[in-house]
C-alpha cells in the first residue's frame, strides 16, 4: 500500500513513497479505474503531516490550500496530527479549535 508518509519510513514498512499531491491524484485515479463500479464505495486515506496545523490559528490559508489539494486528488479522509498532548482536556479543545478553523469556517469545504 503506498504511503504518503516520510520517505525513511517507506523503506521500513516497504511501501511505495507518495512524494506529492500530483503524484496521489494519479494513483486515485488509477484506482478508481480499477474499481470500475465500485469506485465510489472507496475511501482514500491522506496523511498530512505538516505538525504547525496542530496549532489551528497558524497559517490557516496554507494549510487550507494543502487540505483541499489533498480532498482534490481524491482524498476522502485526512488524518492531521494534533499538539502533542497527554491531556484529555487539551486534546478535546485542539479538536474544538481545529473543527471551528477548518471544518465548519465560512468558505471551508465540508
Amino acid at each position: 500500500m503506498p504511503l504518503t508518509s516520510a520517505v525513511d519510513i517507506s523503506a521500513t514498512t516497504r511501501s511505495p513513497h507518495i512524494a506529492s499531491t500530483a503524484e496521489l491524484a494519479r494513483l486515485v485515479r488509477d484506482l478508481h479505474e480499477r474499481a470500475g463500479a465500485r469506485a465510489g464505495e472507496l475511501d482514500v486515506v491522506a496523511v498530512y503531516a505538516d505538525p504547525t496545523i496542530g496549532a489551528p490559528g497558524r497559517d490557516v490559508d496554507r494549510h487550507r490550500a494543502a487540505l483541499a489539494g489533498l480532498a482534490d486528488a481524491g482524498a476522502t479522509w485526512i488524518v492531521v496530527p494534533g499538539p502533542p498532548s497527554t491531556s484529555l482536556a487539551a486534546t478535546l479543545t485542539f479538536i474544538d479549535e481545529f473543527a471551528t478553523t477548518y471544518i465548519h469556517a465560512e468558505g471551508a469545504t465540508p
